[in-house]
């Protein structure tokens, strides 16, 4: 199984690596369905941008609160971007503008 985040810190989650969509292949959380390696409170992060010549990807590991970190970090980015400005404070006459 293979677990990649979009830029909205969604996950995404993909049977095989050519699933994984460019956007999502720097950072692909990998887990084998039959291991609890990898599962708890570390993690294996696999970089799909770099295929070795032998087929395989490089993986590291990472604590699952620095996966959990990286998913906030994006949500929080996705809703400053989208979150509409805040409204102008009315002025000394009780409107704005005014």
């Amino acid at each position: 199984m293979l677990t990649w985040i979009d830029e909205k810190g969604d996950t995404h989650v993909e049977l095989r690596p050519a699933d994984v969509p460019a956007e999502g292949r720097a950072m692909v959380r990998a887990m084998l369905s039959d291991r609890t390696e990898g599962t708890r409170d570390v993690f294996y992060v696999a970089d799909l941008t770099q295929k070795r010549p032998d087929g395989t990807y490089a993986v590291r590991t990472m604590p699952r609160r620095e996966w959990e970190s990286l998913l906030e970090k994006r949500r929080a980015e996705h809703v400053a971007k989208t979150a509409p400005p805040p409204a102008a404070a009315p002025g000394p006459g009780g409107s704005a503008g005014g």
